[in-house]
């Protein structure tokens, strides 16, 4: 999973050092370019290319402490990212939280400590579900994490939900009989039965394997396969073959 083509900035006021170290090293090894700058707007910055597609994504990071305290005043700052970033993301990192039962349901309670007299903030279940679905409801990517570690890998995860790949006509998703999928690939010119057995191995159906970029392909068959096969998925052969198998008139 290359990020060589990736500049990621992570602003200088994030000082949650453990998410910073996690997301760091992840991206460093995996060839991005890591910086910190002030950034107007969200606590990090992606862009760049990532399979063949122009990134230019902002994340804002919130653990369930900060939320608590400023999830209505949020709304008009994510929709301002919108200004600078193509897409824009909200991951609430809300750790081993417990609830509690209360006179108006199903309480979370949690200490702020900018709050000087003792006094928590009190966030219903329903409120953290209902902020979260109204701004995924506007476009925002929103993710909940437990810890740190998962951080890089929800990043990551983002980046492959942004470039997937449409085909018109074709519905990938329905050729999962993996039979089927093998059959296909031993009739690509250069593809034989090891490789085919090796691609459905490493991406499970031939959706995962359309969706692949170039090295993602690379690294499991090879340079020349590899071109063969990111050539083929981006052909009318593959419309054709596919609808054949799905009983569907050639387009």
């Amino acid at each position: 999973m290359p990020l060589s083509s990736l500049l990621l900035i992570i602003d200088t006021r994030e000082k949650d050092q453990k998410r910073i170290n996690a997301i760091t090293t992840f991206f460093e090894k995996h060839g991005a370019i890591v910086e910190k700058e002030k950034l107007d707007l969200c606590d990090y910055h992606i862009e760049g290319i990532f399979r063949d597609k122009d990134i230019n994504l902002g994340i804002e990071a919130k653990t369930l402490v900060d939320f608590s305290s400023s999830y209505k005043d949020l709304p008009h700052k994510l929709l301002k990212s919108f200004d600078l970033y193509d897409h824009v993301g909200l991951f609430v990192q809300t750790g081993n939280y417990a609830f509690t039962v209360g006179d108006d349901g199903l309480l979370c309670t949690i200490k702020n400590p900018a709050v000087r007299d003792g006094k928590a903030d009190i966030l219903t279940l329903p409120s953290l579900e209902n902020s979260l679905g109204s701004w995924a409801n506007e476009g925002i990517i929103v993710r909940q994490l437990q810890h740190e570690a998962q951080w890089p890998y929800t990043m990551y995860n983002v980046l492959i939900n942004l470039t997937k790949e449409v085909h018109s006509g074709l519905q990938l998703k329905d050729i999962d009989d993996r039979s089927v999928t093998f059959n296909m690939l031993v009739k690509i010119p250069g593809i034989g039965i090891e490789s085919a057995n090796k691609l459905i191995k490493q991406f499970g159906s031939l959706y995962w394997m359309v969706l692949s970029c170039w090295e993602d392909l690379e690294s499991t068959v090879g340079k020349q396969k590899a071109t063969t096969l990111y050539n083929f998925f981006r052909s009318k052969e593959l419309i054709d073959e596919a609808s054949s198998i799905r009983g569907l008139p050639k387009k």
